[in-house]
């Protein structure tokens, strides 16, 4: 799925979504201090070589971020395409996704995208709502991991509907007439869950 670029830098990006970020450091820590001890200044040695480290770490982060979100609107654009070949012509896919798992501890403050993404996608008709959910995709593998399970609601069992913020992503709650809830969630700047919200409630008025 994913597709090189002249910015993609593997050796970067395998270091920087490693669990053993410490262990980089610990290592160009002990081979500054071996340089420094052969000319006789360990101590500038081990400096050099745990700020060398840093830097390293430092970079990586910095190329994810720079990079990752070219896989993601890949992934994203992809699913919405698979869903649309079984659907009528220029019916419209929202999609709505969301960071699961966290980056590695050493880096995570530096890292914004998450290891992992969950996408749901949504199309309406004036009598029905179908969606996929549980579909997943690991960033850190630039592959897919689920390809989720499809599920349709009639529009007119949705009683109730909500959107709200909560952790940073924006929530549509719908309530059922058979007492159950879905929440459909997504991060506002990889997600369309406000132009579903619209054409559910447009639709919803008919």
């Amino acid at each position: 799925m994913a597709q090189a670029t002249s910015d993609e830098n593997s050796l970067l990006w395998t270091i920087g979504w490693s669990k053993a970020n410490g262990g980089i450091i610990l290592l160009a820590f002990i081979i500054g201090t071996s340089m420094g001890m052969a000319v006789d200044t360990p101590t500038l040695g081990a400096i050099i070589g745990f700020v060398g480290g840093a830097i390293v770490l430092n970079r990586a982060a910095e190329h994810i971020n720079k990079t990752h979100a070219q896989y993601l609107e890949s992934f994203i654009e992809q699913s919405r395409a698979e869903f649309a070949q079984s659907l009528p012509e220029n019916q419209t896919v929202y999609a709505m996704c969301y960071g699961g798992r966290a980056p590695p501890r050493l880096v995570r403050q530096f890292i914004d995208p998450a290891k992992e993404y969950n996408l749901v996608l949504v199309t309406l008709t004036d009598e029905k709502l179908t969606l996929i959910r549980g579909r997943s995709y690991s960033l850190k593998e630039k592959v897919r991991q689920s390809d989720g399970r499809q599920l349709e609601f009639e529009l007119d069992s949705i009683t109730r509907i909500e959107s709200y913020s909560e952790d940073g992503q924006t929530v549509l709650k719908l309530s059922l007439e058979n007492g159950d809830v879905e929440r459909l969630r997504g991060e506002p700047t990889i997600s369309e869950v406000s132009e579903l919200e619209s054409d559910l409630k447009s639709r919803l008025k008919k």
